[in-house]
């Protein structure tokens, strides 16, 4: 269980420093790839978050 809250908490450190690094730069269009790989990392974290 540590380990899951370990990895759960990189990943939301991980989108934090995401955020903040978009800060005044254009958006860019959402593409199909970026998509996928956005579900597939909700869904990790609804996985871990529900394993807990």
């Amino acid at each position: 269980m540590v380990g899951q809250q370990i990895v759960l908490i990189v990943f939301l450190i991980l989108s934090v420093l995401g955020n903040i690094s978009t800060v005044g730069k254009p958006r860019e269009p959402l593409t199909p790839g970026i998509a996928a790989w956005s579900t597939l990392i909700i869904l990790i974290m609804i996985g871990l978050i529900l394993s807990m």
